[in-house]
């Protein structure tokens, strides 16, 4: 592990599935618009809104399970403790 290598022990890693609930259509769309700045900083400025739409129209075929969940936004957090050898 890079930790490691660099002189850090690794005491614990944890990983959690996680969701938020953005509630609206709305809300996952304005979340969408300040995150995927890396992707969209080079597309005019016109079709920004069109390619973030897309992506959640995307994105809610393979992470909405059932109904409810289409402004699910699902990830994996992961916790490390670390602490100098």
């Amino acid at each position: 592990m890079l930790a490691e290598q660099c002189g850090l022990h690794v005491s614990r890693t944890h990983t959690e599935a996680k969701a938020w609930d953005f509630q609206s259509r709305s809300a996952f769309l304005a979340f969408g618009s300040v995150t995927f700045v890396e992707w969209t900083q080079h597309l005019p400025e016109a079709l920004r809104l069109v390619f973030i739409t897309d992506v959640l129209d995307r994105y809610r075929h393979v992470a909405a399970d059932a109904p409810g969940e289409e402004n699910l936004f699902r990830f994996y957090q992961m916790d490390i403790t670390l602490s100098s050898r």
